[in-house]
């Protein structure tokens, strides 16, 4: 996992058809195997793919990280609750808000967790595995 955050780091920063290539290898070296080097699925799920899912300039990679998001909660079942409270959690999330006259309000701190240059805003490609894991999973949704 240190290799994979080092990695990480560099996203933002490329640019063009490196970068591209960049997110590709890490989803590969992380499902490797069938994800024998995780440990921390947690992690994978919010490091790695959400991380990545906001992100500007990944859009290609859109269909890789929903297959990917979707796969997880499919299969791993010790982190599927808590992919169900994420995929609620960006679901309800609100990019901006405004009142009645039109005038912005102040983002309350938590919805302030997740801007990572795309603002809130995940990819909308990935919405529909965030809506179905939260669908076929409802009776894991906290109270």
């Amino acid at each position: 996992t240190e290799l994979i955050g080092q990695l990480l780091q560099h996203v933002p920063l490329a640019r063009g058809a490196y970068k591209t290539d960049l997110v590709r290898q890490i989803i590969e070296m992380c499902r490797g195997e069938k994800y024998a080097l995780l440990q921390d699925f947690a992690w994978y799920w919010d490091r790695v793919l959400l991380h990545l899912g906001h992100l500007p300039g990944v859009d290609v990679h859109a269909d890789l990280i929903r297959g990917e998001l979707t796969n997880v909660a499919l299969r791993v079942l010790p982190v599927r609750q808590y992919a169900v409270q994420r995929c609620m959690e960006i679901l309800l999330s609100s990019p901006q808000l405004n009142d009645e006259e039109g005038e912005q309000q102040t983002p309350s701190s938590s919805s302030l967790l997740m801007d990572n240059g795309r603002g809130k805003d995940i990819m909308p490609e990935v919405l529909p595995a965030l809506g179905w894991i939260v669908g076929e999973y409802s009776d894991l949704i906290p109270n």
